[in-house]
């Protein structure tokens, strides 16, 4: 059995000195938490986190809306080439990632989907959530003028070629 004193406990006084529980150190993480907790909380963007956090509830909700679904069936969502040109005009208004969350409530051609809001992030600024965090940090407010100079040429360019040459 186990080793008992006279007393009936389990280890002598010498013992229980050398043993320390596993979990003796947890209460320490409270103390290293708030000593780093600038490091883990300041640099992060809570707005840009709660906009993506919406998004995935918002456009899901929105495409459950009856005359969402009404409008969005008027297409022919089985078409590969609908399903791509939808993508990119959606991205276009609401960027990309909502996009896809909303185009992939309508349709499982998830390929004609990639493809669509993938490029539709080459447009407009709003088209991809990426160019919009990216520029947030750039302190000149006339980048977002440069950025159409090129972005929007090359987007017509390449919505053009891709619908002459259908994927």
């Amino acid at each position: 059995g186990f080793p008992s004193n006279v007393n009936g406990n389990c280890c002598d006084e010498k013992s229980q000195r050398k043993y320390q529980h596993p979990g003796q150190h947890v209460s320490l993480l409270p103390d290293f938490f708030c000593l780093f907790a600038k490091l883990f909380f300041l640099p992060v963007d809570y707005f840009l986190i709660f906009t993506f956090i919406l998004m995935f509830i918002d456009f899901r909700i929105l495409a459950n809306l009856e005359v969402v679904k009404n409008y969005m069936n008027s297409f022919d969502l089985s078409n590969h080439q609908t399903i791509f040109n939808l993508s990119i005009i959606i991205s276009q208004i609401i960027s990309n990632v909502p996009a896809t969350i909303f185009m992939s409530e309508f349709s499982k051609d998830y390929q004609a989907l990639a493809y669509g809001v993938n490029l539709a992030g080459n447009g407009l600024l709003i088209g991809s959530m990426a160019n919009i965090i990216a520029l947030r940090f750039y302190p000149n407010s006339k980048i977002y003028i440069q950025f159409h100079k090129y972005s929007i040429l090359f987007f017509i360019f390449i919505v053009f070629f891709i619908n002459l040459c259908p994927l």
